[in-house]
């Protein structure tokens, strides 16, 4: 299934295995309003037992998806530096403490 498929050069940051649509939801918007991310789509699918869904965005010349999966939580997959730049600043703008995935 094309939406499982991660290459291994992406870098992957799994932040937590608890998550709720609300901070899904404001996690998507945040990529658009504070990275300039485009939404380009998502894909949802069944694994044996596990529900995995895709968030595609872009951001300038650069990808990042955001994916959701039954007992692995949420995962941003990218480029190493923008999901280290992404994370840092989602850290310090508190946006972890807002939702289920609080660090």
């Amino acid at each position: 299934m094309k939406f499982l498929c991660i290459p291994k050069k992406e870098e992957r940051k799994i932040w937590d295995k608890e998550y709720d649509d609300v901070f899904l939801k404001r996690f998507c918007e945040y990529l658009v309003v504070h990275f300039n991310a485009e939404y380009k789509g998502d894909s949802w699918g069944l694994w044996g037992a596990q529900e995995v869904t895709r968030y595609d965005f872009s951001i300038p010349d650069k990808s990042i998806t955001v994916m959701t999966e039954t007992y692995m939580g949420v995962t941003l997959c990218g480029e190493k530096s923008l999901v280290d730049q992404i994370t840092e600043k989602a850290s310090t703008d508190g946006i972890f403490r807002q939702g289920a995935c609080a660090s």
